[in-house]
């Protein structure tokens, strides 16, 4: 069997710091729409409150700065 652990704190209206055992995030928005960063990348959430229906885009931590128009240039030539 495997504990979890979270911790959700209240820094400002709007503004959390999230402790987990995987790490710390922070997440802003109100209620229904929320942007978190933290150690697995970005993600963009929002939802109509009350009804557990909700849509998430997660960013993922790539590495690396280049775009990909800038690789595209760097091979043709």
């Amino acid at each position: 069997m495997a504990f979890r652990f979270w911790k959700r704190i209240t820094l400002f209206p709007g503004l959390t710091l999230n402790i987990s055992k995987s790490g710390i995030s922070i997440s802003a928005g109100p209620r229904g729409a929320k942007f978190t960063m933290g150690p697995k990348g970005k993600r963009l959430t929002a939802g109509i409150p009350g009804t557990g229906l909700s849509w998430t885009k997660t960013f993922r931590n790539t590495g690396t700065t280049d775009t990909p128009k800038q690789k595209e240039n760097e091979h043709a030539i």
